[in-house]
């Protein structure tokens, strides 16, 4: 067997152990076994905040439902993957994109986590909020058409309320993980039509509307 290390093949203790004799080896040996028990903690840790949000969700309402806002509109930015900003024509952003809300969280909480109503935007063109909304109007029309812009506008009546229990927010915000880990994994760009019927999907996947 040669070591991991330096590369000199080597009599191993076993057949798990990939480094030799040498003091450097056994140092890099000792380094990478610290590393590897850092990271097992920090998903340990990790696993059990989760778990405790879970069970005590009415102890967690502020943080849990920060976390799902941020995981959907991730998902919001990988459905549009590849295509320009919903406002302008720009096709990069600095220093990231976000999830541009056509309807503020502020002014329509109902529909803060609805994939129809937040689409892909420049940071600049997200923070000038009320003076950007015809541009974000002139681009879902440009982009999608007529008939759908209107059923964005007609979500507003449709879920004038968001009645979203404490307890419901977990297994919500599971399901929008498992949603963002597939689109990572496929790394596709997608049709107009095609990013409408997946925010269709996974809208009624995450379960907050129906």
């Amino acid at each position: 067997m040669r070591c991991r290390n330096c590369k000199i093949k080597h009599d191993p203790y076993s057949s798990l152990d990939n480094w030799c004799k040498a003091i450097d080896c056994q140092t890099a040996k000792a380094m990478y076994l610290l590393d590897k028990k850092k990271k097992q903690d920090e998903k340990q840790r990790k696993s059990d905040n989760r778990n405790k949000r879970t069970i005590h969700s009415h102890l967690f309402i502020k943080e849990n439902k920060a976390d799902l806002q941020r995981t959907v509109n991730h998902i919001a930015r990988l459905i549009d993957k590849g295509i320009r900003c919903i406002c302008c024509e720009r096709t990069e952003s600095k220093p990231c994109w976000d999830g541009g809300h056509r309807k503020s969280r502020g002014s329509t909480p109902s529909l803060r986590y609805n994939l129809h109503n937040i689409f892909k935007q420049t940071r600049y063109c997200n923070s000038k909020s009320e003076g950007n909304k015809m541009a974000y109007k002139e681009g879902l029309t440009k982009m999608y058409g007529n008939t759908y812009f209107e059923k964005v506008i007609a979500l507003e009546h449709t879920y004038a309320t968001l009645n979203l229990l404490h307890s419901e927010i977990p297994p919500a915000l599971k399901e929008a993980r498992k949603i963002l880990r597939e689109l990572k994994k496929l790394d596709l760009e997608y049709s107009p039509k095609q990013r409408i019927k997946l925010r269709e999907k996974y809208n009624k996947r995450i379960g907050i509307y129906k």
